[in-house]
């Protein structure tokens, strides 16, 4: 009998360049030189796993810049029992994606990966978003992990919003589908590095995900017509310090974003998107007390910011942080 409290637990985090030991690929600055070099960075991810979950691994997990031959080698490294979600080979594929780890037996089901290009003038080689279901009595919530394309350039600006349209679309499909099922209800939490900012444009016009949870609330009569649904966006509270200064218990693990970009530019690039459903007071909800950006000693270099895997190094490990979080379940969802 499974007596732990009846909550779902999730994780998100970009993992940097975790790429398996290829001897094709050893010229690639992405790819490990040596067998000994993945080897090194997958043991200290696993101890940066440890050190953020102890005892109490997430039910899902999601994570990008990882290649799939990692991503099973983690799969049956991770304590607990778990199933992987990641997407086949398609065209352009530069081998880096977005897997999901989710616990066995718990009620979670793959779903078919979105890939944007299907739908939408995107390149070929853009990265699908993962989509893992979690059933439970007449709940379904629909996660979507996913990495949109990074750079600060107008074709990359121009393939973030159409992939925010995508997902739009998606979720509007989900949440309000064209033929109910009766006495369902339906949620959806959107994790990712989306390489914009909370306050970028695409969260207004787009992908709508506002800073206050009223807002997701809201209704309008052209919602339907546009395929818009209102989200909100908890990565609104990971903008500047988490910890507020003279706090003892700190000790220099703190954070001002979820990335931090050299020389010294704090950005908030990933994201914690919920759909009103999960914002009541009755379970299922969002334990926002809970969900936070969650930095620990492997993950830092000496100067306490995050930093990537070097050869020959025991600490650092990504230059994202990860967010850690969890929903609260009805009693006898279990």
């Amino acid at each position: 009998m499974d007596e732990r409290p009846h909550f779902l637990t999730f994780g998100w985090w970009n993992l940097h360049n975790f790429a398996h030991y290829d001897a094709d690929r050893t010229s690639d600055p992405r790819w490990p030189r040596l067998l000994a070099h993945y080897e090194a960075k997958r043991t200290v991810i696993l101890t940066a796993f440890q050190e953020l979950f102890a005892d109490e691994f997430p039910d899902l997990l999601a994570v990008c810049e990882i290649t799939r031959e990692a991503a099973r080698d983690l799969t049956a490294r991770l304590p607990g029992g778990y199933n992987l979600a990641v997407s086949p080979t398609y065209p352009h594929d530069d081998g880096f994606q977005v897997a999901v780890f989710y616990r066995q037996g718990k009620g979670f089901s793959p779903e078919p990966p979105l890939f944007a290009s299907a739908v939408e003038d995107v390149a070929a080689g853009t990265r699908p978003m993962i989509p893992v279901h979690f059933t439970f009595q007449s709940h379904v919530i629909r996660f979507v992990a996913c990495h949109w394309t990074a750079f600060d350039s107008d074709s990359s600006r121009e393939a973030r919003e159409r992939l925010a349209d995508v997902l739009r679309r998606d979720s509007h499909a989900f949440l309000e589908p064209e033929v109910p099922k009766p006495g369902q209800c339906r949620y959806v939490v959107i994790l990712g590095d989306l390489n914009e900012e909370p306050t970028s444009g695409i969260f207004k016009s787009r992908l709508v995900g506002r800073r206050d949870r009223e807002s997701s609330h809201a209704r309008h009569w052209r919602d339907t017509q546009v395929r818009r649904v209102r989200l909100y966006n908890a990565a609104w509270r990971y903008l500047g310090e988490q910890v507020a200064h003279g706090n003892p218990a700190v000790r220099g693990l703190g954070a001002a974003g979820t990335y931090f970009q050299d020389p010294h530019d704090w950005r908030t690039f990933d994201h914690l998107l919920v759909s009103s459903g999960l914002l009541g007071a009755s379970p299922p909800y969002l334990d926002e007390a809970q969900t936070r950006v969650v930095p620990t000693p492997i993950m830092v270099g000496e100067d306490g910011l995050p930093r990537p895997f070097e050869p020959g190094k025991t600490r650092g490990v990504s230059d994202h942080l990860p967010i850690v979080g969890r929903l609260v379940l009805p009693e006898d969802s279990q």
